[in-house]
């Protein structure tokens, strides 16, 4: 295998055999018609983002949502590759939740973007590959264990028992509610408007919630009233009213699959590393959270390691 990507409605990430990874940009593509009534791509990622021309975001809630412009988002980034085979294969992580026909829609666009061989796993799963630990207990049967990821639009969960996925569940929630949580919040109780990307960027800067200090960061907003710019002092307690009911969300469906079991748990994803979320869980299910190695990566990193060992990379599919 020459690579692993990951892809999910927000953002694209490769991992290439013995480089490491080339490219983390939005999954979107910039399109325009050419005379003989083809789409063309103009560019991808950080570029498409800020293009004035059409621009697709080819999978929504993690699923395909434009088959014509998914092939033509990754052929671009193949491209960029620089893979010397003539027959490229990799290895893509998608959700656990799809369905035979979700799945289908991927290896259709992944095929048609010129992948000679792929084998599609469940991201929940090799973010395990990140901690020597926890794949014992996911791949070697050491017994069952709960992994978690936290992503852009949904919380994707699996427990792994006797060589399988034995029980799962996806909940709509993700780091795009955070933030939509926090915008509505800033509003309606301090009376202050801040964009999407302000708002992640104060949850992210906001290191101390619930440690009970007042340690902050500033948020640049706009006066709703006035229209003119207004600065705010963004503190932890500010990030607890707004988190703490999505950490009890969290919690509340982790619990839901798990059911009672006091099993090992690990998170990783994209919003696993906002603050307060491993102490607040840990203290909901009484037992220490392992929050996953370079958590928002875990799962591609974990992934790597199968590029050089096909052995485990069987195992793994077996589970799938």
């Amino acid at each position: 295998m020459d690579f692993v990507i990951q892809m999910d409605s927000a953002r694209t990430l490769v991992y290439m055999r013995d480089v490491g990874l080339v490219f983390n940009e939005p999954t979107c593509v910039a399109t325009v018609i050419d005379k003989r009534g083809r789409m063309v791509v103009q560019s991808i990622g950080n570029r498409a983002r800020k293009s004035t021309m059409n621009v697709t975001w080819p999978i929504s809630d993690g699923v395909v949502s434009h088959e014509e412009e998914l092939p033509l988002f990754l052929r671009e980034v193949l491209s960029r590759l620089s893979i010397t085979s003539k027959k490229p294969s990799g290895i893509f992580l998608i959700p656990s939740s799809l369905s035979a026909a979700e799945i289908s829609a991927y290896k259709t666009a992944v095929y048609a973007s010129g992948i000679y061989n792929a084998v599609f796993i469940p991201g929940v799963i090799t973010q395990g590959l990140a901690n020597e630990v926890f794949v014992t207990q996911q791949i070697l049967g050491a017994g069952p264990a709960c992994s978690v990821i936290l992503g852009h639009d949904k919380i994707d969960i699996c427990i792994i028992e006797n060589h399988q996925i034995t029980d799962g569940g996806t909940v709509d929630m993700g780091v795009s509610h955070m933030v939509t949580r926090t915008v509505v919040h800033m509003r309606h109780i301090h009376g202050i408007d801040l964009s999407r990307e302000e708002a992640a960027d104060a949850l992210h800067e906001t290191r101390t919630l619930f440690t009970g200090d007042q340690t902050t960061t500033r948020a640049m907003g706009r006066d709703p009233q006035s229209g003119t710019d207004r600065e705010i002092a963004f503190t932890g307690i500010i990030a607890a009213e707004i988190l703490t009911p999505i950490y009890q969300k969290i919690a509340r469906a982790i619990k839901k699959v798990i059911n009672g079991r006091p099993i090992p748990i690990i998170i990783g994803g994209m919003a696993s590393d906002t603050p307060g979320l491993g102490p607040f869980l840990s203290r909901e299910f009484g037992h220490p959270i392992t929050i996953a190695p370079k958590s928002v990566l875990s799962p591609i990193t974990g992934a790597a390691t199968l590029l050089s060992d096909s052995t485990l990379l069987q195992k793994i599919v077996e589970l799938c």
